[in-house]
C-alpha cells in the first residue's frame, strides 16, 4: 500500500524548490479538478528517488556551466593577453607577473616563443608605448596591439602575440552564422559549387556592403562579358 509523505522543503536543494512544490501540486489535486485523473500516487521510497534524480541532473548542469566559464583554458588566456595590451595597465607602468608570462609561453608554445624572450619584449614595448608621440590615439586595447603589428621587427614575440589577438573570436556567434550561411547556399541543387565560389559567395553574403552602396551597372558589364550561357 503506497502511503502519502510530506517533502521536508528544508532537505532540498532551493533550485529544486520549484520543481518540487508543482509536482506536489498535481499529486494533491482536489476533487473535480481538471487534473484529477493525473494524481500521482507514490511511495517515500519512489519520491526520495524522485528527489535524488532532479539532485543530480542540477548538480550536472551546475558543474557544466562552471566548466565551460571557469576562469581557466581560453578565458584566462585572453585576459592575460588583453592585459599585456591594455593602455591602463602600461601607463601604470605594471609588470607581467611569471605566472601571466607562463600562460602566454604555454598559449605560444607551438611557434617557439621563450619566456625571456617574451618577457624582455614586453619591458621594451610598454616602454615604447609610453614614450611614443600621439600617444592619445593608443586609447585602447585594439590600438596598442595594432603598433605592436606595425612593430613586429622590433618585437616579434609581441606582434604575433597582437596578430592572434586581434583575429581572436569572443564566442562561436560568427561560426554558427557561417555555417548558416552555408547551408542556405550550398543547396541539394546547389551541391556541386567549387570551393573557391562557396567561400566567395560566403563573404559577399555575410560581409557585404549595403545594396545602396552596390554598383549594379558593374557588375552587369562583369557578368555580360562573360562566356555565353545556356538558358535553362
Amino acid at each position: 500500500m503506497y502511503q502519502k509523505t510530506d517533502i521536508n522543503f528544508t532537505e532540498v536543494n532551493p533550485v529544486m524548490h520549484s520543481t518540487v512544490a508543482t509536482l506536489v501540486k498535481i499529486r494533491d489535486c482536489k476533487s473535480g479538478s481538471v487534473l484529477q485523473r493525473h494524481t500521482i500516487r507514490d511511495s517515500a521510497k519512489q519520491r526520495q528517488e524522485a528527489v535524488s534524480a532532479c539532485e543530480h541532473f542540477v548538480t550536472e548542469v551546475v558543474e557544466n556551466l562552471r566548466d565551460r566559464f571557469s576562469y581557466k583554458g581560453d578565458a584566462l588566456v585572453m585576459t592575460v593577453v588583453s592585459g599585456l595590451f591594455d593602455p591602463s595597465v602600461i601607463a601604470s607602468d605594471s609588470v607581467l607577473s611569471s605566472d601571466d608570462i607562463d600562460t602566454i609561453t604555454t598559449y605560444l608554445q607551438s611557434v617557439s616563443i621563450k619566456k625571456a624572450d617574451l618577457d624582455n619584449e614586453a619591458l621594451g614595448f610598454h616602454e615604447y608605448i609610453r614614450n611614443m608621440s600621439g600617444s592619445k590615439t593608443v586609447s585602447s586595447v585594439k590600438d596598442v596591439a595594432q603598433v605592436a603589428v606595425k612593430q613586429i621587427c622590433s618585437y616579434p614575440s609581441l606582434g604575433l602575440l597582437a596578430k592572434r589577438l586581434l583575429v581572436l573570436p569572443v564566442s562561436t556567434v560568427d561560426c554558427e552564422r557561417g555555417s548558416s550561411k552555408q547551408n542556405l547556399i550550398k543547396t541539394d541543387l546547389r551541391n556541386s559549387i567549387k570551393p573557391a565560389s562557396l567561400d566567395n559567395l560566403m563573404r559577399i553574403s555575410i560581409e557585404r556592403p549595403p545594396c545602396s552602396e552596390f554598383n549594379y551597372d558593374k557588375a552587369y558589364d562583369v557578368w555580360a562579358s562573360m562566356k555565353p550561357r545556356r538558358i535553362l
